[in-house]
């Protein structure tokens, strides 16, 4: 912690914040103290009387870490507080309806890089506006269902210490719980299918199609205005989310059998009664595959003409430990259209869950040949076996989803003169891996796969559901974000960003807090106010979370006083013969 008490003294220097990117000279010493402590700190509170040109420095700052290349966002916030006043309804778009107050900072940035140059448009393609009191945006409902270390929970059941997984699919710690009280709620459906139920102030981190093809990175936007939006004026799903970096990492867990074999055996096996356990293919690239991956003194021995047995070969008194693992399992005994993947093979490290794929895909599944892009599906008479696929998929940082094809009699079919009936649906998953993720293992089908489209998530609807009790959590991750349902991946507002708070006398102590708990990595922010001119009815918080946080390592605190006022001479008179209340 640093806490500058600037000098009487006025002084004037040539030197610039930053050369490289625009040119500013120090108005006094208090200006070159706050330049020094934003150097310094991760957290810098400017506290001074109006004119003292706190939120001039500020976007000062902001504006040299983004043109030097340190930042890469720019976020501007700050209380909306009427002062009084009656606006009543404010026509034009979100950002429309909040520009006019954040006009002074407008102010600042044609001043410092000018309205119409290489600097500002530069600054203008990183600027995000997130009015303080949208930053909660990721209050879910209790009922969500979140991956965690131990499987499953609902959002309502997490607890500070629990762990979830962040965007790059590392496990990271609960920190807070807050509940958020009932609110609004919102269905949120994406092009793979997948859907997530949040609070209609949720915040997504979103590209528009024009955002892209203008080759602009995601921002954040408002739930209430992507809802206006969610298809272009050509019927065109217009919002993409990010996709998780890396495969989800569980924990790992010994599986009584291997998972490559698991994998082919709910593909293509039998186990549905006591007698030997079979495999029905006749692909010799599989049935080697599958050699390399049987248990000690077990073979695969010819049972009839498309189907090989899985036989122990000594009599030890402990049994074929394939059925021993299917009994575990609780797998065996089931038909094809009750088949599932265990639960311990779903939530295992990355390399069971990848095998007990490639086991499936080698089995049931099917990749196009002959495009420059590979079309990947997986069939199923099982709907629990082909959701589990989708939940492989997804945990492994792909994007997949399914639909029924209804029975019909003329899907019959004669096979070698015989009659094949079909009894079940059947399920058709679609499937799109992220880069350098083969989800095939015998060549045959290996060899086929070529690079895909890239896997992407569009928002398709957005749909007003309910009313519902509601909490947000804070994690320990270094960009503060987690997974939620189907590993769909929050926004990050604050990653490599300086956040501006300007006017924060007009805060809570409530969104003080908010604001600077929504910090992430790589990100500085700086905190300007005069706790004299707060628009708030009654108790100020600024001057009291200031006090609480001079001995917090990484804060920087700097005040200002009248001589520092650099507007017109007669300000600082003013406030010197302005009646005391």
């Amino acid at each position: 912690m640093a806490r500058k008490s600037a000098g009487n003294e006025k002084e004037r220097t040539s030197a610039p914040l930053s050369r490289k990117a625009f040119h500013l000279e120090w108005k006094n010493s208090s200006q070159k103290i706050a330049y020094m402590a934003f150097e310094q700190h991760d957290v810098l509170f400017l506290v001074g009387p109006a004119g003292s040109a706190k939120t001039h420095l500020a976007v000062a700052f902001a504006c040299s870490e983004v043109l030097t290349k340190k930042k890469k966002k720019i976020i501007l916030s700050r209380p909306i507080v009427e002062a009084g006043e009656k606006l009543g309804f404010l026509p034009g778009t979100f950002e429309e309806k909040i520009n006019p107050y954040l006009m002074p900072i407008f102010d600042c940035l044609d001043t410092i890089v000018g309205r119409d140059t290489m600097e500002r448009n530069k600054v203008n393609q990183c600027l995000e506006i997130v009015p303080i009191a949208y930053m909660r945006g990721r209050a879910e409902p209790l009922n969500n269902l979140i991956s965690t270390l131990s499987g499953v929970r609902k959002m309502g059941d997490l607890n500070v210490g629990d762990y979830v997984f962040g965007s790059n699919g590392q496990p990271t710690k609960i920190t807070g719980v807050y509940p958020q009280g009932v609110k609004k709620i919102c269905k949120v459906t994406f092009s793979d299918k997948s859907s997530v139920n949040c609070c209609e102030d949720h915040l997504w981190s979103t590209r528009t199609l024009s955002e892209k093809r203008h080759n602009k990175d995601f921002s954040v936007k408002e739930t209430k205005e992507i809802f206006k939006c969610v298809k272009n004026k050509w019927g065109h799903k217009n919002h993409e989310i990010p996709i998780v970096s890396s495969p989800v990492s569980f924990d790992s867990k010994e599986v009584p059998i291997n998972p490559y074999l698991l994998g082919v055996l709910l593909g293509d096996g039998c186990f549905s009664t006591n007698a030997s356990v079979t495999i029905t293919n006749v692909s010799e690239d599989l049935l080697s595959e599958v050699r390399q991956t049987l248990p000690e003194n077990m073979t695969l021995s010819p049972n009839k003409e498309i189907s090989y047995r899985l036989s122990y070969n000594i009599n030890n008194g402990l049994g074929n430990p394939v059925k021993k693992g299917l009994r575990q399992l609780n797998l065996f005994g089931l038909k094809s259209s009750c088949k599932f993947v265990p639960e311990i093979y779903k939530f295992n490290k990355t390399d069971i869950r990848l095998e007990t794929l490639r086991g499936l895909m080698d089995t049931d599944g099917w990749v196009s040949n002959g495009s420059k892009k590979s079309r990947i599906q997986y069939y199923s008479t099982s709907k629990d076996l082909a959701l589990d696929v989708v939940f492989l998929i997804q945990s492994l940082g792909g994007v997949a989803h399914f639909k029924k094809r209804a029975f019909l009699e003329n899907d019959n079919h004669y096979y070698k003169n015989k009659l094949i009936k079909h009894i079940h649906s059947l399920y058709v998953v679609e499937v799109v891996m992220p880069p350098n993720i083969n989800p095939f293992k015998c060549k045959t089908k290996a060899n086929l796969y070529l690079k895909q489209a890239r896997a992407k998530r569009l928002i398709s609807k957005i749909e007003y559901i309910s009313q519902q009790e509601c909490q947000c959590i804070s994690v320990d991750s270094d960009d503060k974000l987690y997974l939620t349902e189907s590993f769909i991946v929050t926004h990050n507002t604050f990653h490599d960003s300086v956040v501006i708070l300007d006017e924060a006398q007009n805060s809570t102590e409530e969104q003080l807090k908010l604001a600077m708990t929504r910090l992430g990595l790589n990100s500085k922010m700086v905190i300007t106010g005069d706790p004299t001119q707060s628009d708030l009815k009654g108790d100020v918080a600024l001057p009291r979370v200031v006090a609480s946080m001079k001995t917090v390592a990484g804060i920087g605190i700097v005040e200002f006083n009248e001589s520092h006022i650099v507007r017109h001479p007669l300000v600082a008179d003013i406030l010197a013969a302005w009646p005391s209340k």
